[in-house]
């Protein structure tokens, strides 16, 4: 009975993933928000009013990765950070960094550089 007790408590207990990922979400969301909104004022109001987490795609980058290295190398006025993500929401791409883990606190980004993909052969119109 102790055993069956023990493992409802643990199943009881809210998951740690499940809360960071959110966290992170939102975070997210609020940069995109932001930075579409400032860096594409045609067209960034409209699509920024609509996006929702479920449309954002992001990862996590280090210096490890030649491409992180080599957007730092380009945008030097962008300083790495132990928290850098990339987020794409429908044609913009977002290169975000965070002085602190937006898995575990609601954060403004430190820094953010916008490019958004124009249609046809991969031409890019960079914003920042």
């Amino acid at each position: 009975m102790e055993k069956e007790f023990y493992n409802d408590y643990l199943d009881s207990l809210p998951d740690e993933r499940v809360r960071r990922r959110k966290t992170l979400e939102k975070n997210l969301l609020r940069v995109a928000k932001k930075v579409i909104r400032r860096d594409d004022a045609v067209n960034g109001p409209a699509f920024a009013a609509r996006l929702n987490v479920a449309e954002l795609q992001y990862k996590k980058v280090t210096e490890k990765s030649m491409y992180v290295r080599g957007i730092l190398k380009e945008l030097k006025f962008l300083r790495p950070t132990k928290h850098m993500v990339i987020v794409k929401a429908g044609p913009y791409r977002i290169f975000v960094t965070f002085r602190v883990d937006p898995e575990l606190y609601i954060v403004s980004f430190h820094q953010a550089f916008l490019v958004k993909k124009v249609r046809g052969r991969g031409k890019h119109e960079k914003s920042g």
